[in-house]
């Protein structure tokens, strides 16, 4: 009866060592699959962080470039008032000239129709002196027949 009872303790014993060793197995299966996960996770996690400092890194060249191109566009602002208020400047040098231009044409012209007309008084007076020499000369040879 005792040697009964043994074996029976035996085989208890023995099913639950089985089961503890299966038991075992599947934690240490679980265990390796935690292991093998958490690696992928460590190596997502690594390259995750290697992209965000990539990304700081690419953010900070853009707002470097951006800022650069900001001082860019004012120094071209700038570079426009200059521009618009040189050509003010010459607009304004360009319609005096302009104005003085048709003044002197005016003047000119008058003064093209002054010189016309003294050319015909010279012509005139030639005319009229011409006429006088010879009025002279024929009275001259009247007088010197009488």
């Amino acid at each position: 009866d005792e040697v009964a009872e043994l074996k029976r303790k035996f085989k208890i014993a023995t099913h639950q060592i089985t089961q503890l060793k299966d038991e075992i197995e599947l934690k240490d299966q679980a265990l390796t699959h935690s292991h093998l996960e958490m690696n992928k996770t460590q190596a997502k996690l690594e390259k995750k962080t290697s992209e965000c400092a990539l990304e700081a890194k690419s953010r900070k060249a853009a707002e470097s470039a951006k800022t650069l191109l900001d001082k860019n566009v004012e120094k071209l602002k700038s570079i426009i008032n200059e521009a618009q208020i040189e050509r003010d400047r010459l607009t304004g040098d360009y319609k005096r000239v302009i104005n003085e231009r048709d003044i002197l044409g005016t003047q000119l012209i008058r003064r093209n129709d002054e010189l016309a007309l003294l050319y015909e008084k010279i012509k005139i007076l030639q005319s009229t002196l011409s006429k006088g020499e010879k009025q002279y000369s024929e009275r001259l040879e009247d007088i010197r027949l009488l």
